[in-house]
């Protein structure tokens, strides 16, 4: 486990950039992990066990609990 936030997302995602921007307005220093979504990154088991849902944006706070970005229908 690391002392830092953990951001999983793609680069070309505008929501990972959000977060990305977010946390560089704040001046969070974190560690970004690059996913790639086609070729099943975020299918793994390893990520699915931080986020079942199997979607990024991803944080990983360094107590060990995820917060994910959950799409809401209107």
């Amino acid at each position: 486990m690391t002392d830092r936030i953990e951001l999983y997302g793609d680069s070309i995602s505008g929501n990972c950039y959000k977060l990305q921007h977010a946390c560089s307005e704040l001046d969070i220093d974190y560690d970004w992990h690059e996913m790639d979504i086609l070729a099943g990154d975020t299918q793994t088991e390893k990520f699915l066990a931080m986020n079942p849902n199997g979607k990024v944006p991803l944080m990983a706070l360094p107590n060990g609990h995820c917060l994910t970005l959950r799409t809401v229908a209107i």
